[in-house]
């Protein structure tokens, strides 16, 4: 009963998933759709944080290039090294924990690089270009870039693309002015293309801002509008001042180191003001999208509780069938139990005689019979006990059915004794295969419940030498009369009725 109810309950689970299966899939459809993009948004979030620590590190790298190159103080150039370091170990740490972080390694190694020099002239080329690379690959890695999932700002284009290289470019003619006392035309030359790269890194990226303010909400950009207004002053004014050196000498020097160390606050201030402003608009997309994603379900439960009730309603129809079907399995569990011994699972007696009449209808000799007996198994039960005799029992039917073919027949017709029925075609060689494989597994010692048993059995065999019942019924003499020859000559051996032929 148990087993047909839990039948007809599968059938009942598998009718819900059938009815409710178009609506399950449109539901999920709408859902994934809502949390591959909420997935995207907690990227943008996770990428903005990693920036904002890669503008922290820069900052603090340029800072320390300025007074290395400018004859700041010592104690100032230990402070400005000891602020890079851990600007780098945050941006690391956060790396760490990030789902898609940013290659620290270049980065890492260009630092190492340049911080153990005071020499005014070091070069930090390597460094920028690292830092470059981390910033365009971390963009891109975000969803920050071209296509912006938060309507407003484009991150990617304004900060990663186009700030970064311009800081590292006014930082570098900075250092130049500062480390160069004899400025040579050659000098004044590389000053001016090198300003003017970085003009054309931070034109480029005020392009995108100013794109930016446009298309989004002004209330929202105030701060970044405010910053992008004094940048755009600074870096006029600081044109000016590099210009008016590379034209005319010494005499500006000090004000155009002066200009350029106030642009590139301004771009780090432009680049910092602008985080926040995209946070919160990643921020107050995702809760917008958290909500949709909620409300994607309800139609979808809503469909599967209707689903559910009409399976209810076809409960009784399903488990009328599950009674009617948990009759037939046990009538059926009834007859294979009549066909069966209860200990080893061979077959019995019955069985076994239906079997070998089975296949005498279809052939003049239908096979060959074998007896087995258990020599002393007596001893086995008296000195082990009756558990430990079940399991020879059982392993000695095992073993019998691991040498037969599965068009052969094996059988337990008594206590220790068995059965077996070799169906033809069978020759010498076939039986004498068999019997030896089995006489020599059952010889093989084994441990029985914490016993090393030793055991043997004797084996008689015989041809069924027609199709008619007392063809058969001879055979059982013969094996018989076989099997005691065994166990009177040579014990854990076989004897053969007949010659069974070549």
């Amino acid at each position: 009963m148990l087993a047909a109810g839990t039948r007809e309950r599968w059938l009942a689970a598998l009718l819900v998933v059938v009815l409710a299966a178009p609506i399950v899939g449109i539901t999920l459809y709408f859902f994934n759709s809502a949390q591959q993009r909420i997935a995207f948004a907690h990227n943008e979030r996770e990428g903005v944080t990693e920036i904002a620590g890669l503008e922290r590190f820069l900052a603090a790298e340029v800072a320390y290039g300025s007074a290395i190159a400018c004859d700041s103080p010592a104690v100032t150039v230990v402070r400005k090294r000891n602020d890079a370091d851990r600007a780098l170990h945050d941006v690391e740490t956060l790396a760490m924990e990030s789902s898609k972080p940013p290659t620290m390694s270049a980065i890492h190694a260009a630092w190492q690089e340049v911080r153990q020099s005071t020499d005014p002239h070091t070069d930090f080329s390597a460094l920028s270009d690292a830092l470059d690379t981390a910033f365009v690959n971390l963009s891109d890695d975000s969803g920050l870039t071209f296509e912006p999932q938060v309507e407003g700002l484009d991150l990617g284009d304004s900060l990663a693309y186009r700030l970064p290289r311009a800081i590292d470019l006014f930082a570098a003619t900075q250092r130049t002015l500062c480390s160069s006392r004899t400025i040579t035309l050659d000098d004044r030359f590389q000053i001016a293309m090198a300003n003017a790269q970085g003009n054309d890194r931070a034109l480029d990226a005020f392009q995108d801002i100013d794109d930016a303010v446009q298309r989004g909400d002004p209330t929202k950009l105030l701060a970044v509008s405010r910053a992008y207004a004094s940048t755009r002053s600074q870096l006029d004014a600081a044109t000016r001042s590099v210009h008016a050196y590379a034209n005319h000498g010494a005499d500006g020097r000090n004000p155009a180191v002066s200009a350029l160390g106030r642009v590139i606050t301004s771009l780090e201030g432009l680049m910092t003001t602008e985080v926040p402003a995209i946070t919160a608009m990643v921020d107050a997309h995702t809760v917008s999208l958290e909500t949709e994603r909620i409300l994607d379900l309800v139609p979808g439960i809503v469909g599967v509780l209707g689903v559910i009730v009409v399976v209810l309603l076809l409960r009784r129809v399903l488990y009328a069938r599950a009674r009617i079907r948990a009759v037939e399995q046990a009538a059926a569990e009834h007859e294979r139990m009549a066909m069966h011994d209860s200990l080893t699972g061979l077959l019995n007696r019955r069985a076994f005689l239906a079997a070998i009449e089975n296949a005498a209808t279809e052939g003049s000799s239908p096979g060959v019979l074998c007896l087995i007996d258990l020599d002393d198994f007596k001893k086995i039960n008296d000195s082990y006990g009756h558990l430990t005799g079940d399991d020879v029992l059982r392993r000695v039917s095992r073993i019998v059915e691991g040498a037969i073919r599965s068009t052969d027949a094996a059988a337990r017709i008594g206590g220790d004794e068995f059965a077996l029925f070799l169906r033809s075609p069978i020759d010498r060689q076939g039986v004498t295969r068999v019997v030896n494989a089995i006489a020599s597994d059952v010889r093989s010692e084994v441990t029985i419940r914490g016993h090393a048993i030793a055991s043997s059995a004797s084996i008689g065999a015989a041809t069924i030498a027609g199709r008619t019942t007392e063809a058969i019924d001879e055979a059982f003499a013969l094996a018989d009369a076989a099997l005691y020859e065994a166990k009177r000559h040579h014990r854990g051996g076989w004897e053969f009725a007949d010659p069974l032929g070549a």
